[in-house]
């Protein structure tokens, strides 16, 4: 696949940007690669995390064309979905970092899966608990890193902002915009 120099630079982008987030959540080596989502069967999405291969795929017409900041922000995403993941499939339940009833429910999520459609806000797809999580942890670290704002959706607001004060707490770091 040929890229210009511009898509390569935003490929780096996003390949530190996961390596950051996959630091920051003690994650082994995630691979990062650019697709055609079509191609994989995956419509009307920018980016998908394949838990079948740990890869996570950049769709390259939108790379071309995002903003550092937004491929920072869709890379912390994405690796929040392998970190999940992680935790689903981890057979030793002390080491894990989130409660049995979480997992539990981010593996119900994970099986019967609401993707993205044409609409990329659905409201099923926003509400699933594996999304609010991934948006509050890219948000926080976008906050934490970069002291950089984004849009969060407005129907599932308070629940990221929940979220996100959790993150501050559980990863010793507050930030005083969040109190209530």
């Amino acid at each position: 696949m040929h890229v210009n120099q511009d898509g390569l630079d935003r490929l780096d982008t996003a390949k530190m940007s996961v390596l950051i987030a996959s630091k920051f959540l003690n994650l082994s080596e995630i691979k990062v690669e650019l697709s055609d989502l079509k191609k994989l069967h995956i419509k009307s999405v920018n980016s998908a995390y394949l838990d079948s291969n740990n890869t996570i795929y950049f769709h390259l017409d939108w790379l071309k064309n995002a903003s550092n900041a937004e491929i920072t922000l869709i890379a912390f995403h994405e690796v929040r979905h392998v970190y999940q993941k992680q935790m689903i499939d981890s057979n030793n339940q002390t080491d894990n970092k989130e409660s049995p009833e979480v997992i539990h429910k981010w593996k119900h999520e994970f099986e019967n899966y609401n993707r993205p459609t044409e609409s990329f806000l659905s409201s099923d797809y926003l509400s699933q608990s594996i999304e609010i999580d991934a948006i509050a942890f890219s948000h926080f670290l976008m906050r934490d890193m970069f002291r950089t704002e984004s849009i969060i959706p407005l129907e599932i607001k308070q629940a990221v902002i929940n979220k996100i004060k959790e993150f501050s707490l559980k990863y010793d770091m507050y930030d005083e915009s969040l109190k209530a």
